[in-house]
């Protein structure tokens, strides 16, 4: 979707079987843990 309206973007993975969607630093960014997050420049949504 974002390639479809132009958006820049910036793709991150994450090792759930490590447990990075554990991490504290995701959980800030998407406290249910799932996976794929999203965010933008105004904040993660």
């Amino acid at each position: 979707m974002l390639e479809e309206t132009g958006l820049t973007y910036e793709p991150h993975r994450i090792d759930i079987l490590a447990g990075e969607n554990h991490d504290p630093a995701f959980l800030a960014l998407n406290p249910t843990a799932a996976s794929p997050g999203r965010g933008c420049s105004a904040g993660w949504k």
